[in-house]
């Protein structure tokens, strides 16, 4: 009540409040936190915000060293876990592990992360890669025609893609050498003049511009009198054994004649610099005005990024003005209503295991209206990302107390969502399609702020693919030695997929973990939650939904275990705590009898205009939610352990468990001193002390070498696209009766996916050992990349039986996108009563356009597309309207002038159902 009683007040002194200063197109003030109508913590507080001036970007372009000096030293830890193997060391996968060109890649993921930590970096911020030896060469970020020479620095593509172009195109880099994504010779010698001019001709910006030199130091010193003329400003980095920035080197030399600096680099993967020094010179002033009280001096970086102390807020509402003077004498200036409440300060980032997808009710799940037998919910953000009332973020405590912190009077921002990957936390919104409608969800760190005392959160399982690989493995014997993708002519097993995918995401990890890090004060307890095993490991079958056997259920948990031991090694060197859920789970996995996991659900959606389907299958469940909640809980509680690694020195699958204890008395007399010397609501976790006495206890990871893969794979494996494949059940979807999760043999289903290249054929495969991969037809991508039409189930469909659909192309990046999803079949009499009335069973697909039938004459084909957007008058009952379409809420007979009324009178329902 008070949550809805403050933002009432606010909007009603936001209408009364003043208007801002008209000012020019392109410029402004945005005021990214707290957010309009926020509710904060109470005590200090950090205002965050941006001016815009409608200049051009900050551009950085990294110039990296790929001559035939940095082949040597070898055996260098380029990864920063305490070890040198293969798969964490060898960056381009050139088969030399741990060289200086492997480092140097190694530092411009660093960096990269550091630059995505920049508020608003992917608006304001460009980043660019030029290679060089003997000559230089600017490299193309983009797979598609053309040469594309910047990118954001978070860019991904699609969103769903693993890596950031800027990484990807990074790791092809060899020596003489640009691999993709047009490959580029460059020679094997060292000259700096080359890369300083290319990549000075390259910048396309009249705004702030760098030169990121990465090098091991072996030329003369260059020229570079012209681009200090220019304004650009080049950073060296230093990388090798023999690389120095001492008095008199060209490195030195280099970054001291325009201004800037040379850095010897130790250890690439901690490698933390910024462009974000000065204040433009646009800009005189900027200035923060709170409640009244005098102005507050901001920072102002050198992007128009800003940031202010305003003091201490306490409870209730209040009003910020944000007043910029620029350099001519003109003024900006925004207002901003938030509301400051006592308590914790609690924020639930992550993905469907934090959100709690299938623990229903989910948050602002309420219905709107009923029609035709269907609920229609209100599309907000709490419905759309199925965040549950019932999920882990809403059951976590402090300690001493047995009140949820969610609900113990603090402020509580759940912004997990449901399918999020990691560049949801700060680079691509993700967006949400309920009826045709699509509703962009806002960047997950956009919550985080300096009044934030508690994070939670749990990533990476979608951009690894774990609930692909699950429906997978649900339909295939032995699923680990499939072939999944292609690498020109080469099959690439599920297993080497799916441990590349793990090995390509651990570095975005890092800078997930570096971006919350950085927009939290430094003692802000920041806890991330792993993975579960989801299926039963041993002897006993497991036939949960579908007979997973015990050798895939071993190989899932090895992967699961591997992809954790990453969190556990990467979140404590950026101050986070990790809640490790395995042990307590252990015994409580899908077919264990009290199980806290959901075994595989079946489920077709009722409306292909949308992706907001049910996605519970192998999701905790509410007891699995309240185990999460009580380790997480136990976490913040306790002293930092020595924590347990997967150690595989033998090469085998199975993982001995490892516990070591290097110095964990100095850990816990800095949590002692932590605890002693910070009072407040949470008890904070990651002081300086304890920061640096945290990694120290970490035992090292020995990860067994895996086999040496071409770049062609691992390039295949980062242009993987794992989409949602909707399965729709075409009875529901027109109102009438149906059999829901269950097909029937010879059924028309109605099927949709995205992600393709646009105009290409997109094969639907029908798999399971009995159903033996059978190709149901194709269909063809439209302008967006999306396909959606019918697949007819074969009349030998195996009844009672777990059968998996498929959907594979191409995709943008020259790799394979792919979608699955698991049905079953039924000979049921009702069932198959039910899809013969409802126009199903035709062996051609239902008419979708009465401009355009399928005639009975036509050639048959297993899949027919379904347009998504076109006026629909169905006309009897093998007539089905247009997926996405209003229309298909209304009965499939009828008349449009009877559609018309019908539509009319749910209008005024509506409008007086609003009325006081």
């Amino acid at each position: 009540m008070t949550r809805k009683i403050g933002a009432a007040v606010a909007a009603c002194a936001l209408a009364l409040s003043p208007a801002a200063p008209a000012h020019a197109a392109g410029e402004g003030v945005d005021i990214s936190y707290p957010a309009e109508g926020q509710t904060v913590g109470t005590g200090p507080l950090t205002v965050t915000g941006s001016v815009t001036l409608g200049g051009d970007q900050a551009q950085v372009m990294y110039a990296v060293d790929v001559s035939g000096s940095t082949g040597s030293p070898s055996g260098l830890d380029c990864g920063g876990d305490g070890s040198v193997t293969a798969k964490l060391d060898d960056f381009n996968q050139d088969g030399s592990v741990g060289d200086t060109l492997d480092c140097e890649i190694s530092g411009i993921v660093s960096l990269n992360a550091a630059l995505r930590a920049v508020p608003n970096a992917d608006n304001r911020i460009a980043v660019g890669l030029t290679g060089f030896g003997d000559d230089a060469a600017v490299a193309d970020l983009d797979p598609g025609d053309g040469l594309r020479a910047f990118v954001a620095p978070g860019e991904t593509g699609s969103g769903r893609d693993v890596v950031p172009r800027i990484n990807a195109v990074a790791g092809s880099l060899t020596r003489g050498t640009i691999g993709r994504e047009t490959q580029r010779d460059v020679g094997s010698g060292t000259d700096f003049q080359r890369p300083l001019d290319v990549a000075a001709a390259a910048f396309t910006t009249s705004g702030s511009r760098w030169i990121f030199l990465l090098s091991d130091g072996q030329a003369p010193v260059p020229d570079t009198s012209a681009i200090a003329a220019a304004g650009i400003r080049v950073r060296t980095f230093a990388i090798g054994a023999a690389a120095t920035c001492a008095n008199g080197s060209a490195l030195a030399a280099i970054a001291t004649a325009t201004g800037d600096q040379c850095i010897r680099v130790d250890d690439p993967s901690r490698l933390r610099t910024s462009i974000v020094t000065s204040r433009p010179a646009d800009i005189r002033e900027v200035t923060v005005e709170r409640d009244g009280r005098p102005p507050f001096p901001a920072t102002v970086d050198s992007i128009g990024n800003f940031s202010a102390a305003v003091g201490t807020v306490g409870s209730g509402v209040h009003q910020l003005v944000v007043r910029v003077v620029l350099a001519d004498g003109r003024k900006l200036e925004s207002r901003r209503w938030f509301t400051g409440r006592d308590g914790t300060r609690f924020v639930a980032l992550g993905d469907s295991y934090s959100a709690g997808e299938g623990v229903e009710p989910y948050v602002d799940q309420r219905v709107e209206k009923m029609l035709l037998g269907l609920p229609l919910y209100a599309q907000t953000p709490g419905f759309l990302c199925h965040r549950s009332s019932r999920g882990w973020p809403l059951k976590v405590t402090m300690p001493g107390s047995s009140r949820p912190v969610a609900t113990s009077g603090g402020a509580f921002d759940f912004a997990a969502c449901s399918g999020a990957r990691l560049v949801n936390a700060d680079t691509q919104q993700m967006t949400k399609t309920y009826l045709d409608r699509r509703t962009a969800i806002p960047l997950q760190n956009k919550s985080l702020g300096t009044d934030v005392d508690l994070v939670t959160m749990t990533f990476g399982g979608n951009d690894v693919g774990f609930a692909e690989v699950l429906k997978h493995c649900a339909t295939q014997l032995r699923c680990m030695n499939d072939g999944f993708v292609t690498a020109g002519s080469r099959s690439i097993s599920l297993d080497d997929w799916t441990r590349i995918r793990i090995a390509l995401v651990q570095n975005e990890l890092d800078g997930l973990y570096q971006q919350v890090r950085s927009r939290v004060r430094p003692d802000t307890t920041i806890v991330v939650a792993t993975y579960p095993h989801l299926l039963r490991v041993g002897r006993r079958p497991c036939t949960e939904g579908a007979v997973i056997n015990k050798d895939e259920r071993q190989w899932i948990a090895d992967r699961i275990d591997e992809f954790d031991d990453v969190m556990l090694q990467r979140a404590p060197r950026s101050g986070l705590l990790v809640a490790d859920v395995r042990q307590s789970f252990a015994g409580n996995a899908v077919c264990d009898g009290d199980n806290w996991i959901t075994g595989l659900r079946l489920a077709r959606a009722t409306d292909l205009g949308g992706d907001v389907t049910s996605a519970a299958s192998f999701h905790p469940n509410e007891k699995g939610t309240t185990a999460y909640a009580k380790i997480v809980s136990g976490r913040i509680a306790a002293p930092p352990p020595a924590y347990p690694m997967a150690l595989k020195n033998d090469g085998s699958a199975t993982a001995a468990a490892s516990r070591a204890r290097p110095k964990i008395a100095a850990v816990r007399a800095a949590q002692r001193a932590e605890w002693t010397s910070r009072p407040g609501p949470v008890r904070k976790a990651v002081s300086p002390a304890l920061r640096a006495a945290t990694p120290a206890s970490l035992p090292v990871v020995r990860v067994s070498e895996l086999d040496k893969y071409p770049d062609s794979v691992v390039k295949a494996v980062a242009a993987t696209r794992i989409v949602p494949l909707l399965v729709a059940d075409g009875a529901a979807m027109r109102g009438l009766p149906s059999c829901r999760s269950d097909v029937v043999r010879g059924e028309q289903v109605p099927v949709a996916a995205d992600g393709f290249t646009a105009r290409s054929a997109v094969t639907i495969r029908l798999t399971g050992e009995r159903v033996r991969n059978r190709i149901l037809g194709t269909l063809t991508a439209d302008d967006q990349g999306r396909v959606s039409g019918w697949a007819r189930m074969p009349a030998d469909l195996p009844a009672g039986e777990i059968s998996g659909l498929e959907v594979r192309g191409g995709n943008p990046l020259k790799g394979t996108t792919l979608g699955f999803a698991v049905l079953r079949a039924t000979t049921k009499p009702g069932c198959v009563a039910r899809a013969r009335a409802a126009g199903l069973l035709s062996p051609t697909p239902p008419s979708v356009s009465p401009s355009s039938p399928v005639s009975p004459s036509s050639p048959v084909s297993s899949t027919s597309p379904v347009p998504s957007r076109s006026p629909v008058s169905p006309k009897g009952d093998d007539d089905l309207p247009i997926t996405g379409s209003p229309n298909w809420l209304l009965p499939a007979a009828g008349s449009g002038t009877a559609m018309i009324l019908l539509g009319t009178l749910l209008v005024a329902v509506t409008v007086r159902r609003r009325r006081p």
